[in-house]
């Protein structure tokens, strides 16, 4: 048998498409600022050498090589680039196009993109409030959409955001570890790291600023209302046994609930265990808080109904088991706040 190889034919780069850029005017706009790589495909030819530029200045500004105007259809090396930049005087629109050519030669276009270059000098305006809800007793990330999904940049880059808290009575700013406690200037780069940590229920209110290139916008106004946080809790069942007539210690960490993050602040034991079966009960004294909202309990004596025990005395609660107890399994039933007083708190569905 005979084997015939053929080398398919080669595939040219390609360069087409529109690239749209918003400047100030006044401003400036360097060449390498553009993404002119994505609309190159190399395929089978050598990599973008060169560009050239073909159209006419306007009124409000000029394409630039270095300290010179440029000359239209000049090719530039890539490597010259940053050379190549749009001086804008005052506001306006130009379109440019722009031609590649691959490799050393600027003979043969590869093909061309169509630049829109829009100048302006309109500030930055806020369109609506800035608001949210988050849950008490939780950190929340506050990014750089918060604010500019709220607010017309008319096109340019976010330069910074000014926050200034009016209300700090439900919680705090911070940028990092540092609180925002008067009015502060945030650059776009550092808010990933802007939080809002929510301590009390109410609503903290502040008022907001963002600034462009062409300047800062008149004063917005937020606000961040903080709500009892929602608990979901869930089964659990102990994998380990336990003897008829000994005891088995309940921990924290049996009491399962969502969102993991939430501290909880009291439990509640809402039905208690059947009465052959065995009783739930702590090792020490409960002391009694009129101010927290629960009653006192006696060390090693039967648990009520409805009884409240603060979470840092949970290590200390025991699920006692009867000799008598005819059941597989011993159970009962609980809910949980993370308000910070027993007394008006709002409990989770058992």
């Amino acid at each position: 048998y005979t084997v015939y190889i053929k080398r398919a034919d080669r595939i040219a780069p390609t360069f087409s498409g529109a690239i749209r850029a918003d400047i100030p005017g006044p401003g400036s706009l360097p060449f390498t600022r553009l993404d002119l790589a994505s609309k190159y495909t190399r395929n089978d030819g050598d990599a973008m050498g060169y560009i050239s530029v073909t159209g006419s200045n306007p009124a409000f500004g000029a394409l630039m090589l270095g300290a010179e105007n440029y000359k239209f259809g000049t090719p530039v090396p890539m490597s010259s680039l940053g050379q190549l930049v749009f001086v804008a005087t005052s506001e306006g629109t130009v379109s440019y196009d722009v031609t590649a050519y691959a490799g050393t030669d600027t003979t043969t276009p590869i093909g061309n993109v169509v630049l829109t270059i829009t100048a302006t000098t309109t500030r930055p305006v806020i369109l609506s409030p800035a608001a949210t809800t988050v849950a008490r007793d939780t950190v929340t990330p506050i990014g750089a959409s918060f604010f500019t999904g709220r607010a017309n940049l008319y096109g340019l880059p976010l330069l910074s955001v000014e926050i200034e808290p009016t209300n700090t009575a439900y919680g705090t700013w911070y940028l990092g570890v540092d609180p925002i406690t008067a009015k502060t200037a945030i650059p776009a780069g550092r808010l990933g790291s802007l939080t809002f940590e929510a301590k009390a229920n109410g609503t903290a209110t502040f008022n907001w600023w963002v600034t462009t290139e062409a300047g800062t916008s008149d004063a917005g106004t937020g606000a961040i209302t903080v709500v009892t946080p929602t608990l979901t809790l869930k089964p659990y069942t102990s994998t380990s046994k336990v003897y008829k007539g000994s005891a088995w210690p309940v921990s924290l960490s049996h009491f399962k609930y969502e969102p993991a993050s939430l501290s909880l602040s009291y439990i509640k034991i809402t039905e208690i265990p059947a009465k052959n079966d065995g009783y739930l009960y702590l090792t020490t004294d409960l002391p009694k808080d009129t101010a927290n909202g629960y009653d006192a309990i006696t060390a090693n004596t039967a648990l009520k109904a409805n009884a409240i025990i603060p979470a840092s005395y949970i290590g200390r609660l025991s699920l006692a088991t009867t000799n008598t107890s005819t059941a597989d399994q011993i159970t009962f039933k609980w809910t949980a706040t993370t308000d910070a007083k027993a007394t008006g708190a709002a409990w989770a569905e058992p």
